[in-house]
Formats: structure tokens, sequence, C-alpha cells
């Protein structure tokens, strides 16, 4: 709850603030905001995952947003617009991350698909992905196992 009270009075005191950003800062406030999304969203699908380090998190961000920094440093001493690499890495990673978290996020919360034992065959009623044989199986989908009587 006092997560979600500081996100607000955040939100407010940024919109109600003025604060003018220098043209020529923009790619290094621009990158730095891209490092601290790839950090928060990579911090929540270890979290998710059960494998969340403080220190990495840390760490991981300071080094992010440093590297990025000086790239996009040494891009604009040479004329060169290096802030485009660590935005197109950036922006991978933050997909990657939220495509991880949505994804345990349907699979936490949505039902188990039923399976009707036709024969040798195994019909699929709901969408069905488990991780043990990494087979998926879409509806109404009739899967061959074989003859084999162990499971999907």
């Amino acid at each position: 709850m006092i997560q979600i009270f500081g996100v607000l009075v955040g939100v407010i005191c940024g919109s109600l603030i003025p604060f003018d950003i220098p043209a020529t800062a923009t790619p290094f406030v621009a990158v730095g905001l891209l490092a601290a999304c790839n950090t928060l969203f990579g911090g929540i699908s270890a979290q998710v995952h059960r494998k969340f380090d403080s220190r990495a998190f840390i760490s991981g961000f300071f080094i992010n947003t440093i590297l990025a920094a000086i790239l996009t440093l040494a891009g604009s001493k040479l004329g060169v617009d290096f802030s485009l690499a660590a935005i197109v890495y950036f922006g991978t990673r933050i997909f990657n991350n939220l495509a991880k978290i949505q994804h345990y996020i349907l699979q936490k919360h949505s039902n188990r698909g039923k399976i009707k034992t036709l024969g040798n065959r195994k019909k699929i009623a709901f969408d069905v992905k488990q991780d043990s044989d990494v087979q998926e199986a879409h509806i109404g989908q009739v899967i061959d196992n074989g003859g084999r009587q162990d499971g999907i």
C-alpha cells in the first residue's frame, strides 16, 4: 500500500512542479529512463520467478545506467548516435521481461485444460502448456502420443 501511495505522490509532484530538460541532456535522460525501466521490469520478472536478488537489482541498475550514459556521451563526442544502440538493447530487454511477466500471470490465472483420452490420442479442451514435456496444444487440437500411456 505504501508503494502505491509513493507512486501517487511522485506523479502528483511531477505533474505540478515545472521542470524543463535541456535539449543537450535529452538523449541521456531517455537512455537513463530506459535503463531504469529495464531494471524495474527485470526485477519484477525475477521476483515472479522467485529469483530476485537485491544486490543484482541495484548493481544492475547502476551498471546499466552508467554504461548507457558512457555510450551516449561517446556517441555525442564522435558525432554518432550511440544512444540508439542503448535504446534498442533496453527496449528489447523491457519487452522480453514484460513477456515473461505476462506469461507468468496468464499461467497462474488460467484454467488448466481438461484432457479427454481417445484411445491412443488425447483431445485438449483448452489451451495447455506443460513445461515438463514442452508441448503446446490449442483448442480442439488432437495430439497423438504414439500409443504411450504417459501424459502429454
